[in-house]
C-alpha cells in the first residue's frame, strides 16, 4: 500500500527538486492541480450523502431493487481489492 506512495514520489523528484518547482511554475500544472481539487470538491461531499442515503434506507426499509443495490456494493467491494 505504501509502495505506490514511494513510487510516485520518486518519479516526482527523478529529475531533482528544482525540476520540480519549475514544474510547478507551468500555467498548465496549475490548471490540472485546480480541476483536481474541483472534482474531489464536488464527488466527496456527494459521495458522502448518496453513502449515508443509501445506508439509510437499506437499514430501515424493504423495498423493490434493495437486493440488486445490496449486490452492486457487494461487487464495489470485491473489485476494491
Amino acid at each position: 500500500m505504501i509502495l505506490p506512495l514511494i513510487s510516485v514520489f520518486a518519479q516526482a523528484f527523478a529529475k531533482g527538486l528544482s525540476f520540480y518547482f519549475q514544474t510547478l511554475a507551468d500555467p498548465m500544472a496549475w490548471s490540472a492541480i485546480k480541476l483536481t481539487l474541483i472534482a474531489a470538491g464536488i464527488s466527496v461531499p456527494l459521495n458522502c450523502i448518496f453513502g449515508v442515503a443509501a445506508a439509510w434506507l437499506i437499514a430501515k426499509f424493504d423495498f423493490g431493487g434493495k437486493n440488486v443495490l445490496l449486490t452492486l456494493i457487494d461487487l464495489r467491494s470485491l473489485f476494491r481489492r
